[in-house]
């Protein structure tokens, strides 16, 4: 029997020495049972032993690696509240300012009144209007609505300027009562002032009330003329008139020409003042006394074009204004000073400030000449005889 010569091999997988036939193509490992032979292919790589786990009842498990458990970090309960809080305080914050916006829209819409006809206005002076109106119609609404002196300044021109006034005047004087919705505005018209533009309205309220409200413009906004809305004087015209109060003051009236007196005093106007209720400028109330004042002085060069002006159906600044004043009366701005004698009191006007109610010193008339109140004067003198009839 022919012996075979044997070898030593090495696997090449399990890492084994072994002898085996040298010509014998087909052996195997002794250990691993596989071709010893690795050549011409990719090297294995080794797997890490599965980690072991370990039962309550002492088994240990082999199997995959499970995942790794992460602790949830606790959150901070102060934390979340305070962020709730802000978040809270941010959507008060929103809801409130969208009420007061939508406040404030809503009492300018309760004023506000349907597109008026264009009353024969230019284009340009259509289209301030219409820009200017929704918000002036907001600052009356406000206005109105408003309960307390401090609450109204915020919609008046020149708030800093008047608010002293506002308070004395409503110390003495009841606020007015109005609700904006009752308010619709009839007549609307542009002046264009030395201190820029001014809209003059009136609108009537649902009750027959008429008020006159004009609009300035300060820091882009339109705000009401409050002086000349409530006609502000130094203290009431009634109590003035009794002798109360300071002996001297500026107030708004209405002033009215005594005709019937002229051929007496032609060097002299002869007038009497009106203080008529907020709301019935149709209604001047009682007269007061006489005042003169020499026609050919500067104020009553000034109220002579007024009376003129009035007579001819025109109104300060550009006459087309309409208003629901008595048709020969006309509004002034004086300074009066009372004074007592044996006879009583005596009523004398100082300066004749304007003859309109607007918080502006501008006059509003251009007053008569020097020359043209002579000529004046001499026909109230020597009035013109009418012209001989042909025959």
């Amino acid at each position: 029997m022919n012996e075979q010569a044997l070898g030593w091999f090495h696997c090449g997988r399990c890492g084994h020495l072994f002898q085996s036939p040298i010509d014998d193509d087909g052996r195997v490992c002794e250990k691993c049972g596989q071709n010893p032979s690795t050549f011409g292919e990719a090297p294995q790589p080794t797997k890490a032993p599965l980690p072991e786990k370990s039962t309550s009842a002492g088994v240990v498990e082999t199997g995959l690696p499970q995942k790794r458990s992460v602790r949830k970090r606790r959150e901070n309960p102060v934390v979340f509240k305070i962020v709730v809080a802000w978040l809270l305080l941010v959507m008060l914050f929103a809801i409130g300012a969208r009420h007061f916006w939508q406040e404030d829209d809503r009492l300018g819409k309760q004023v506000r009144a349907p597109i008026l006809p264009p009353n024969e206005i230019g284009d340009e002076e259509r289209a301030i209007l219409e820009d200017a109106l929704p918000q002036c119609s907001q600052s009356l609404g406000g206005f109105l609505a408003s309960s307390a002196p401090e609450q109204r300044n915020q919609y008046v021109w020149r708030p800093i300027r008047v608010a002293g006034k506002m308070a004395r005047f409503y110390a003495m004087n009841p606020l007015l009562q109005v609700t904006p919705s009752d308010v619709k505005i009839i007549e609307r018209r542009l002046l264009k002032l030395e201190t820029g533009l001014a809209i003059v309205s009136e609108w009537e309220v649902v009750d027959g009330r008429k008020l006159d409200a004009v609009f300035l413009k300060e820091d882009g906004e339109w705000r009401l003329d409050w002086e000349q809305f409530i006609r502000y004087g130094d203290q009431p015209w009634p109590l003035f008139l009794a002798g109360n109060g300071s002996e001297v003051g500026e107030f708004r009236l209405m002033a009215r020409l005594k005709l019937n007196d002229e051929k007496l005093r032609s060097d002299q106007l002869s007038i009497v003042l009106y203080s008529p209720r907020f709301g019935y400028p149709w209604d001047p109330g009682n007269a007061s006394s006489e005042f003169l004042i020499p026609r050919n002085s500067a104020d009553g060069r000034l109220l002579a074009a007024a009376f003129q002006a009035r007579k001819s159906g025109k109104s300060p600044f550009d006459g087309s204004i309409k208003n629901s004043d008595p048709e020969e009366m006309i509004r002034i701005r004086a300074r009066i000073r009372r004074q007592a004698d044996n006879k009583g009191r005596v009523f004398t006007i100082e300066k004749v400030i304007a003859c309109h109610w607007l918080a502006i010193d501008e006059p509003g008339v251009v007053p008569l000449s020097e020359e043209q109140a002579a000529k004046e004067e001499e026909l109230i003198q020597n009035p013109a005889q009418p012209a001989p009839s042909e025959e």
